[in-house]
């Protein structure tokens, strides 16, 4: 993988956990943390992987963030300001 785009994918990464952990409200015991980020060669498509515990809790948590999905994107744009290539 090109430097850049490692370096893309950690902010990416950290960027999407500080939205998750002020914005994302989860009830209480349920942790979820930005595993990996995959971004394509021309920035077009990320991929995020998370974590989840308990895993009890993946349903909730799961729809917990597909509810939220658009806004966490908006505010991740904000933040980046980048294009594709």
């Amino acid at each position: 993988m090109p430097d850049r785009l490692r370096k893309i994918n950690e902010l990416i990464k950290h960027h999407v956990g500080d939205i998750i952990l002020k914005d994302l409200s989860l009830k209480e015991g349920v942790f979820l943390t930005v595993a990996k980020v995959d971004t394509t060669a021309d920035l077009r498509y990320t991929r995020v992987f998370v974590s989840i515990f308990p895993e009890s809790e993946i349903e909730y948590a799961t729809k917990a963030l597909s509810s939220e999905l658009f806004r966490i994107q908006g505010q991740l744009n904000k933040k980046l300001r980048m294009k594709p290539l």
